[in-house]
């Protein structure tokens, strides 16, 4: 197992550790934060090309829409040609898909990538009354997976997202899913002792 380590320029005790499985090494990132810089941690894991910081630069994404799962509207943005390994990212609780662009931008030369607005967030439909706990809507991230016909592929969730992902990967489909990449992932929803006591 290896750990990323992610710290904040403006806030230099806010530290955020990752630990990676898949990884074989340990890799720190100073001065870095935020979900897209997993796009450098993906590529250097699967050993395409040196870890370089994200540049500014931006292309353009591919396709925005929705699809229905439930009778509900989902809206996904699609990258890269669906010839590629397919990724599913997942947002976290107060955020939307749009936070993966820069991700996107970069795993997109490689990848087919979809990311997502959960149900109840972004510009997919908010229903009053309807389940929004984690494996629900992990079997949600699972059907937009079936209906792009992704048979494995690599998930990638931030915070809230991470949350889902894991369940997604080990409960929901631990045979379908190649890699996880929980970035700053909720594991439970316990408060640590240092944020009670903040």
């Amino acid at each position: 197992k290896a750990r990323l380590t992610l710290r904040s320029p403006v806030l230099p005790n806010a530290v955020h550790d990752l630990t990676l499985p898949v990884l074989a090494h340990r890799i720190e990132l100073q001065h870095l934060v935020g979900a897209h810089h997993v796009a450098k941690l993906l590529d250097h894991v699967l050993e395409r090309r040196p870890m370089l910081i994200v540049g500014q630069g931006r292309a353009a994404i591919r396709h925005h829409d929705h699809l229905e799962i439930e009778h509900h509207r989902i809206a996904y943005t699609e990258a890269g040609s669906n010839s590629n390994p397919p990724v599913l990212l997942l947002h976290g609780i107060m955020s939307h898909r749009g936070v993966w662009s820069r991700t996107m931008d970069v795993l997109k030369q490689d990848f087919h990538c979809i990311a997502i607005d959960h149900l109840g967030f972004g510009d997919s439909d908010k229903p009053r009354h309807e389940d929004y706990s984690i494996p629900k809507q992990a079997e949600r991230a699972l059907k937009v997976a079936d209906h792009f016909g992704f048979d494995k592929f690599i998930v990638i969730g931030h915070s809230m997202g991470g949350q889902i992902a894991t369940y997604l990967a080990a409960i929901l489909a631990p045979q379908r899913v190649q890699k996880l990449f929980s970035v700053d992932g909720v594991v439970t929803g316990k408060l640590s002792k240092r944020a009670q006591n903040f």
